[in-house]
């Protein structure tokens, strides 16, 4: 009886779990309603400098009156604070 588990089999499923997390980075740099969705900042906070100030920039743009998501501090653009809060 031969096994399931070989080497290309495991390779390809390697490939299919880095490109699951590819493209999910990129949905959530692209299309994502909010920059603080817990994934996307996981996976955008881990990677390289050079592709985290792109992500960063492109997240600045779309969202550019919020505060920039962990990983971010860093690259975010002058964007102002939010408005202060009313004493209670």
């Amino acid at each position: 009886m031969r096994s399931w588990l070989t080497f290309g089999n495991l390779a390809l499923l390697v490939l299919a779990v880095v490109l699951g997390i590819a493209l999910y980075w990129v949905i959530y740099v692209f299309l994502a309603a909010s920059p603080y969705e817990a994934a996307g900042i996981g996976i955008n906070s881990r990677l390289p400098e050079p592709v985290r100030r792109f992500s960063c920039r492109i997240l600045n743009e779309r969202h550019p009156h919020m505060w920039p998501p962990l990983g971010c501090e860093t690259f975010w653009g002058d964007a102002p604070p939010p408005p202060a809060l009313p004493p209670q």
